[in-house]
């Protein structure tokens, strides 16, 4: 949520709970960057995963993906980028951490094989199925 609290500024972190999902902190940063405009309608931030089943099945309808790119889950569907918020992005990360002063080499290491298993086709078809995208950092310390 980081780079969605820098977006809103210091006054939205005195604000924003902890508690708070990261759907409500979503919705807060649409609600910034629209300039407190509204259009009143039953919608909800959710994740793709846990959502798809249901726009799968046209019990819900997707408007858009939080995401500057289309997902692959949802090709058809535009970004709230493209629908007219220009910058509009939220996404979910996971991640994986080593103690302070953990050797260089390890980094490089363990980063290049999380790299290489996310991309073996049968995990990666196995994950999208379920709605989830993974992607491996670029570098050891890309989220340093």
């Amino acid at each position: 949520c980081l780079p969605v609290l820098k977006t809103l500024g210091a006054s939205a972190r005195r604000t924003i709970d902890v508690q708070q999902s990261v759907a409500s902190v979503t919705g807060e940063l649409h609600k910034t960057m629209n300039k407190n405009k509204y259009l009143y309608v039953k919608l909800m931030f959710d994740q793709m995963n846990t959502s798809k089943p249901y726009v799968d099945s046209g019990k819900l309808h997707a408007l858009g993906v939080t995401r500057l790119t289309r997902s692959p889950l949802f090709p058809d569907v535009p970004t709230i980028d493209e629908s007219g918020l220009k910058g509009y992005e939220e996404i979910s990360l996971n991640g994986l951490i080593a103690p302070a002063g953990t050797p260089r080499e390890a980094l490089a290491r363990l980063q290049g094989e999380v790299s290489r298993v996310v991309r073996l086709p049968a995990l990666h078809k196995r994950y999208i199925e379920r709605g989830i995208e993974l992607v491996a950092s670029a570098a050891p310390d890309q989220y340093a």
